[in-house]
């Protein structure tokens, strides 16, 4: 997938539904599998974090394969998305002080998503992928993407291997889509430092 590919389905996500959009991001950005964002709870995003720094990116805990715990990280604006939410439902108020907002949020042991199954995540990417990119997307499929671009960016195949939850590497390297002249092209200007 294209870097604007990427952009048109979450800006498109985010217009349709704000939970959908939510979803797109955290499989995007965190590079998770389609049953992880369901491991998720309101408590499991670091919120004292993203107040430090609203416009960076935050950290989300999921658990994975083998109930391994890892943290991601998502784009700021699925968690102000997700504060607006809560501001809506009158879970949190605009009266209450970042630190009680914090204290509130992190108290919440509840699924950031109710009545969502793996096959429902699956559904809203494809929803959205067929209807404005014209194509069949999978989440894994933003999986391997982020994998690509975090590659491309230069993060270490042991740090994408970590990132993504992978236990060997050859399954990392699976996800790579990186062509040869790229990576030809990389390790020359290695060679003449």
């Amino acid at each position: 997938m294209s870097k604007s590919e990427i952009k048109k389905l979450r800006d498109c996500a985010y217009y349709s539904k704000a939970r959908d959009g939510i979803i797109i991001d955290l499989l995007y950005y965190g590079a998770l599998r389609r049953s992880e964002p369901l491991t998720i709870k309101v408590n499991s995003i670091d919120w004292g974090v993203f107040f430090g720094e609203p416009n960076k990116y935050g950290k989300v805990r999921v658990r994975g394969k083998g109930n391994k715990e890892r943290i991601v990280l998502v784009h700021p604006k699925a968690i102000t998305t997700l504060l607006q939410i809560y501001l809506d439902l009158n879970i949190i108020t605009d009266f209450m002080q970042p630190a009680e907002i914090i204290e509130k949020l992190n108290s919440m042991d509840a699924p950031l998503f109710r009545k969502l199954s793996e096959w429902g995540v699956w559904g809203i990417v494809r929803k959205h992928s067929m209807k404005h990119l014209k194509r069949d997307i999978r989440p894994h499929e933003l999986r391997h993407a982020r994998a690509t671009e975090l590659e491309e960016n230069g993060a270490s195949i042991k740090d994408i291997q970590k990132y993504l939850g992978h236990s060997s590497m050859t399954t990392t390297e699976i996800y790579l889509h990186s062509d040869e002249s790229k990576a030809l092209g990389r390790i020359k200007d290695l060679s003449e430092k």
